[in-house]
């Protein structure tokens, strides 16, 4: 009875030691050279921002180009999580942060001026680039902009400032009304390097996204998703080809 015992107790921690192994592959095979951290910054004008830093864990030999993500109003950095996850696995440093008045960022008193005041969330995007240009592993120069929607609007105008912080944008479903409010102080205000991508269902959008390239200086890029409704990330997330449009975006335009 004692030898059975001993052989059910050796089998037993056999499997467990073959699921572990079995559950590590598996990790390494689906991304798990990803190091995050939360984090948080001050932006000039006192608010605290919060957001989620990742890079690869290995094998990074020379600085990064990072990208930054910016999410649509009402929503938070937690709806960029897939596809945040797939540039890291692609070489990219990301950051992803919270608008103030969404997600973990201080509160606002008035929301709707986020969409339009170009002294309220552009704050947090000029302090969200000056935070990755000063970690070690990203190179200053090659940084992109991501936005959705009101994250769009946001990327837009960094894209067009007369000291262009940023080297491209991909500017998902945004609005050129929106995007003229914004840079409404900007002086020399020319947007350049801009990838645009709309659904034509989804209201005025693909119209909005014709507008803004028309404004925009090579290069310049437009896709639209003509039986699309969807709505800022959740073109992403119905078109999976987007993603490799706008890698291959960011690897020409970097």
């Amino acid at each position: 009875m004692g030898n059975v015992k001993q052989i059910i107790a050796i089998s037993v921690v056999v499997l467990l030691l073959l699921s572990i192994s079995v559950c590590a592959a598996h990790m390494r095979e689906t991304g798990a050279n990803i190091k995050k951290s939360d984090i948080s910054f001050k932006t000039q004008d006192g608010v605290t921002i919060h957001g989620t830093y990742g890079r690869p864990a290995h094998g990074i030999k020379t600085r990064l180009s990072a990208v930054l993500l910016i999410h649509q109003y009402d929503s938070n950095r937690s709806e960029w999580d897939a596809f945040f996850n797939y540039l890291v696995q692609e070489g990219f440093a990301v950051l992803s942060y919270d608008v103030r008045g969404h997600g973990h960022s201080d509160k606002v008193e008035d929301m709707e001026a986020l969409l339009t005041a170009p002294d309220k969330a552009p704050q947090d995007l000029y302090a969200a680039i000056r935070w990755l240009k000063g970690r070690e592993e990203v190179s200053p120069q090659r940084i992109a902009v991501i936005g959705a929607s009101m994250g769009g609007n946001l990327a837009c105008l960094v894209s067009g400032l007369q000291d262009k912080p940023i080297k491209t944008a991909v500017v998902i479903s945004a609005k050129t009304s929106s995007v003229k409010s914004l840079s409404v102080k900007a002086e020399n205000f020319k947007m350049s390097s801009v990838f645009y991508i709309a659904g034509a269902k989804d209201e005025e959008r693909a119209l909005y996204a014709r507008e803004l390239a028309d404004m925009t200086a090579a290069p310049v890029d437009i896709k639209i998703y003509e039986n699309s409704s969807a709505h800022g990330v959740q073109l992403i997330n119905e078109n999976p080809d987007l993603n490799g449009l706008i890698l291959s975006w960011l690897k020409k335009t970097l």
